[in-house]
């Protein structure tokens, strides 16, 4: 069934090559838009609330209470999918290892510019100490899978919207643009409170966000997208922490 469906996406992706980006890997596609594979309405809706009910049926144990939120989302995906979580999780290639470097440069030099850029126009946000999180134990035991689950508040909105656009439209780029434009301004705008401001959060972490976009759009891997964060964040973290033990 799983290798019907690949042959499927392999044979789309031929017929409407004029319709992908030049960076996109040849013979990979996203799931869902084209109905490879077709999933309800009502797998729809639990999946676009998976977030939310992770949210509320995680209990609150220390230490666990993020790897339980962790295999639920999992669960979901999995029963949404009938277990075909090679939609979404590949393995990993040497060349990939290059593109994540690439792109946490990118994404860094991205953070801090538009940090300058808020910072110029008098925009100020949050000033809770970052250090007082880093130099917890649970923080530090949870943060992998905040990040994980994090990609994956990334990646139903940018799902549900490429299907819904591309349903109306039928142009596969566009479909792609506008998702992305949406999930950026979403997963931004959930950053509101940790920021302080909606403008920083969408400009310091909405538009920075659009490198693990790419890592996905590029290899249609969550776990690319998920390396790409999380290498990210501990190297913000790190300098955060230290820049702030050195000058205060």
């Amino acid at each position: 069934m799983m290798k019907s469906v690949i042959d499927k996406i392999k044979t789309f992706s031929e017929n409407n090559r004029d319709d992908w980006f030049k960076f996109e890997r040849e013979g990979l596609d996203f799931p869902f838009y084209n109905n490879n594979p077709h999933i309800s309405k009502w797998k729809w809706v639990l999946f676009l609330l998976s977030p939310l009910i992770v949210l509320i049926f995680t209990p609150p144990i220390p230490y666990l209470d993020r790897a339980i939120g962790f295999i639920l989302i999992l669960l979901i995906f999995g029963y949404i999918t009938k277990w075909k979580y090679e939609l979404i999780f590949k393995k990993i290639q040497k060349r990939d290892l290059k593109l994540i470097v690439l792109l946490v440069i990118v994404g860094f030099f991205l953070a801090m510019a538009m940090y300058m850029i808020v910072t110029y126009f008098g925009i100020v946000g949050s000033e809770t100490p970052v250090y007082e999180d880093l130099e917890s134990l649970s923080y530090w035991v949870s943060f992998p899978f905040d990040i994980f689950i994090e990609e994956f508040v990334k990646l139903i909105p940018f799902l549900a919207i490429l299907t819904l656009s591309f349903h109306f439209t039928k142009k596969r780029k566009l479909s792609i643009v506008i998702a992305t434009i949406i999930t950026l301004i979403i997963f931004g705008l959930l950053h509101t409170d940790n920021s302080g401001s909606i403008v920083i959060a969408l400009a310091a972490v909405g538009i920075p966000s659009v490198v693990d976009v790419f890592a996905y759009l590029k290899t249609k891997n969550i776990v690319i997208t998920y390396l790409t964060h999380l290498i990210f964040d501990i190297l913000l973290f790190a300098l955060a922490y230290f820049g702030t033990i050195l000058f205060f």
